[in-house]
Order: C-alpha cells, then structure tokens, then sequence
C-alpha cells in the first residue's frame, strides 16, 4: 500500500503528542523517585513501649510522691523524684528514687561522694571494712553521667535494691543495710537537704 507523505501541521500534533507522552511519564518517575527517597528517609516508628522506663516494671503501679531540685554552691546537680504506689514513703514498702542529671558527673565521683555521706550521716556506726566493700560495690555499679542522664534507685524492703539507667538494670544490691544507708543520704534525718527531704515525702509542695 502506497504511503501518504504527512503535513506540517500533522507532524507537528505527532511531535506534540510525543512530548507530552514523554513528559508525564518524566513526571511519574520524578514522583514515584520522591516518593522512595521520603520512604528511606522517614524516621522508624518508636517500637511500642519504648518510651516506658526500665525500672518501672519493678513498681508498674508507683506514682510520684514528691520531687525536688538539688544545688551545690549554686550549681544545680540533679532533679529528684520519689515514686510509690502506696501513696507515702517508708521502709516498710517499695519505692524509687529517680534522678535526672543537670551536668556530668563520673560514676568514681558519685561513688566515692555517696559514701562521704554515709559517714557523716552515721559517724562510727560501720566498721572500715564494711565501708571499703560498700566503695567497691557502689564503683562498680555508677555509669558516668552526663546533662539529661538518669539513675533510678528501686527498694525493695527484705531484699535490697536495683540500680536503673532509663533503658536496663545496672547492679543490684542484695545488702539492705547499704541500700538503706545509700539511700539514707536524702531521708535521713541528717540530710544535708532537710527542705528537700520534706518536699521528696509529699510533705512540702514542690520547688
């Protein structure tokens, strides 16, 4: 069959046609690219749970009993809060002791400072070999910390008490008189922070 040669104005809807077709099949691939980059790219969704502390499924019903701020010098060191499910704070039940840090701090220092306070809290009540294993025991157990860090310190009456960072179980300290005397640095009543002791137990509002 004999060919028709085309007219300029036929080839010229031919041509337009061709880059329209070429142009939105440009256009989809652009789009469908976009859309794999933004994909790879999206942030993965937080997997569920992740955001619950470690430490609460020690005291999944605890809520918080009181809290305060804690200075040196001026210096703010750490916010502390008191968890319990009981509703008030005694020896008798399980609590924790939460606290975030405001600037870093070596676990060596934490260690060492804490059992300082021991001392001055209960003068010549430990004999010095008690206190050196205490020492021992509390190096082994402090991370360093860092601004925004947490430490959280679970009792557990008749058992002793769990070390928390936010995301696992650091120690634990089956001794109940050390977890006591640790701890004792913020309830004791020779607390360098009397106010803040009486804020921690719920009895004085928080600063």
């Amino acid at each position: 069959m004999p060919s028709h040669p085309m007219s300029p104005a036929s080839c010229s809807a031919s041509a337009a046609r061709q880059a329209s077709r070429r142009g939105a099949l440009l256009a989809l691939s652009t789009m469908a690219w976009s859309v794999c980059t933004l994909a790879a790219e999206a942030p993965a969704e937080a997997p569920k749970g992740a955001e619950e502390a470690a430490w609460r499924r020690e005291l999944p019903a605890a809520k918080v009993l009181g809290r305060s701020e804690f200075r040196w010098w001026g210096f703010k060191l750490y916010d502390a809060t008191v968890w319990s499910a009981a509703g008030r704070w005694g020896w008798e039940q399980p609590f924790a002791l939460h606290l975030r840090y405001a600037r870093s701090l070596s676990g060596s220092r934490l260690a060492s400072t804490s059992i300082e306070e021991i001392r001055r809290i209960e003068p010549d009540r430990h004999p010095e070999a008690v206190l050196d294993r205490w020492s021992r025991q509390l190096q082994e157990s402090f991370p360093d910390v860092k601004e925004g860090d947490e430490l959280v310190a679970v009792y557990l009456p008749g058992q002793g008490l769990k070390l928390f960072t936010r995301e696992s179980l650091r120690a634990t300290w089956r001794d109940e008189q050390l977890a006591r005397s640790f701890l004792g640095i913020w309830f004791h009543e020779a607390t360098r922070d009397p106010a803040s002791r009486r804020r921690l137990l719920g009895l004085e509002p928080a600063k």
